[in-house]
């Protein structure tokens, strides 16, 4: 059994495909909403929810099982993933069905809940890029930056 992998997943990959696969999963979230907003339906949300959920299943794998094999700021990375989802899951059961039932007023707002999730995690994957731990300085850095840019 080779020592650099979790799950047959190279240690060095692990955290960027927990996170691409929550990305994607989020920013399929996002496309399907600006849909919505203009009455277009996207089939593959199902699919896209199962890639995020096995992004979050692989987090919590590496981060409580796996744990030596990882680094501080692997760590620390997998339990960002796991605050923002979590929030994000209760967000979205409270707010979310409420919102539904007040049209494109309630369609928009939840475009916006949804790119603001997106945004966090993108954040979050961007200062893990950069090899920094997930504290709340190295995020909003991580953030400004990303801002300065455009």
């Amino acid at each position: 059994m080779n020592e650099n992998k979790v799950l047959g997943i190279d240690v060095t990959k692990y955290v960027k495909i927990c996170y691409l696969m929550v990305l994607i999963a989020s920013g399929y979230g996002v496309l399907t909403n600006l849909c919505g907003l203009a009455g277009i339906y996207l089939p593959g949300g199902f699919i896209t929810g199962i890639i995020g959920l096995a992004g979050l299943a692989l987090t919590v794998t590496g981060w409580l099982v796996y744990k030596e094999k990882f680094s501080a700021v692997d760590i620390s990375h997998f339990k960002y993933l796991v605050i923002i989802l979590g929030a994000f899951f209760v967000i979205y059961v409270v707010f979310v069905n409420a919102l539904a039932g007040f049209g494109v007023v309630g369609a928009f707002f939840i475009t916006i809940i949804s790119l603001i999730q997106f945004s966090l995690l993108f954040v979050g994957f961007r200062t893990w890029k950069v090899g920094q731990e997930a504290t709340q300085a190295n995020l909003k850095a991580s953030f400004r930056s990303i801002k300065a840019r455009t």
